[in-house]
């Protein structure tokens, strides 16, 4: 698996590893919510429609939609996170229709997939809450300046519960960016770390 280098290393600011990492942050959301929405609404539906037998070749679609999805997953993870996942074996060895039925429903990989692919629900509400806060205080602190040496201000409220006030001075807003940009080191270490342990955890659940 690539790294980043270890912790409070600078390499980390230069290493493209690190902002492919912030990226794969970026967009677990949006995916963990279509991966959500999508299992939830055809399993629901085919459930459902059990009755009237239309809800099995539904469910079979949707497992091996699943399938697909988790390679997707899979590939997702070793390109931009530099996992090392061996491929699951494929369904479609198996030699007829009902073989390949049987093989899907019956594959541990098929729902240890699901369940990986639920978990990109709530993982990536998370990881993408926690990219977007420590990138925004981040480049929020590195651009107070601009605000300092804007004609309306005296200064700023640094902590609003504690009075704490930041005179106009370039004293202090030299003082901002280097909190800035150490707040802003330590976050790209945060957000590598992190991508390191979704990246473990997509080579338990994916690979074989």
């Amino acid at each position: 698996m690539r790294t980043s280098g270890g912790f409070l290393n600078f390499q980390a600011v230069v290493n493209g590893q690190t902002y492919l990492n912030i990226l794969y942050h970026l967009i677990s959301f949006p995916l963990g919510l279509f991966y959500f929405i999508f299992l939830v609404t055809g399993i629901s539906l085919g459930l459902g429609l059990l009755i009237v037998w239309v809800g099995v070749p539904l469910l079979i679609g949707v497992l091996a939609a699943s399938r697909g999805l988790s390679t997707f997953e899979r590939l997702l993870s070793v390109k931009m996170l530099g996992s090392d996942i061996t491929p699951q074996p494929s369904t479609e060895k198996a030699s007829g229709i009902w073989n390949r039925i049987k093989s899907l429903v019956t594959d541990l990989a098929t729902w240890k997939g699901i369940l990986y692919l639920f978990l990109r629900f709530p993982l990536g509400i998370f990881s993408f809450s926690v990219a977007i806060s420590l990138i925004s205080i981040s480049l929020s602190l590195i651009a107070a300046p601009v605000y300092f040496w804007a004609p309306w201000a005296s200064g700023i409220w640094l902590w609003e519960y504690h009075d704490i006030w930041l005179s106009y001075s370039p004293f202090t807003a030299f003082l901002v960016i280097i909190l800035g940009l150490i707040f802003g080191f330590i976050s790209l270490h945060l957000l590598n770390s992190l991508a390191r342990l979704y990246g473990r955890l997509a080579e338990v659940m994916l690979g074989e």
